[in-house]
């Protein structure tokens, strides 16, 4: 039997495992894998999203991953950046990074410091033959010289168009 509680709409389970840290439809899920300490952040970031007790949380390696967030507003850049404040001691590594969440890296710089490594984001791409708008997962090591990776259409195979400026959307990835 799996022991958990309740306190309002959170819930917090633990396990072997991990655990998880719940708001509505908007959480934290905490697990250990081989990678260490993984965080899952999943649905929107903002005034009602719950940020576990960072003391808690005392680790030298944690990843966050963000490949189920669905929003974030200012409201969650300012308790993001408290809450990873509060994570001082521990490296970051930023896995699954979701556009939405690059374009706030790169208009609020203390969300990505020296002690946090990029791992995977998104970046958009556009199909011209077929005008759909594509987030396709790419690393920061396939970036060169500032431009965006040639991608092709998983279906039809034609060529994508990076479909952002590329100085602008990396600009995060610069020291």
């Amino acid at each position: 039997m799996t022991p958990f509680g309740v306190l309002g709409n959170r819930i917090s389970i633990s396990s072997d495992s991990g655990f998880c840290y719940y708001s509505a439809m908007n959480g934290i899920e905490l697990t250990r894998t081989s990678d260490g300490l993984v965080l899952i952040f999943s649905g929107n970031m903002d005034q009602n999203f719950k940020f576990p007790d960072p003391a808690s949380l005392r680790e030298s390696k944690i990843v966050m991953d963000f490949n189920a967030l669905k929003l974030i507003n200012s409201l969650g850049v300012r308790s993001f950046i408290q809450f990873t404040d509060g994570l001082s001691g521990s490296e970051l590594i930023y896995r699954n990074c979701p556009t939405i969440l690059v374009n706030q890296f790169n208009m609020v710089k203390s969300m990505v410091t020296s002690r946090v490594r990029i791992e995977s984001f998104y970046a958009p791409y556009f199909a011209p033959i077929t005008e759909e708008e594509l987030e396709l997962l790419i690393t920061p090591d396939e970036i060169h010289k500032g431009k965006a990776p040639k991608r092709f259409h998983p279906e039809s195979e034609e060529q994508l168009e990076f479909d952002d400026l590329e100085e602008r959307y990396f600009f995060f990835l610069s020291p």
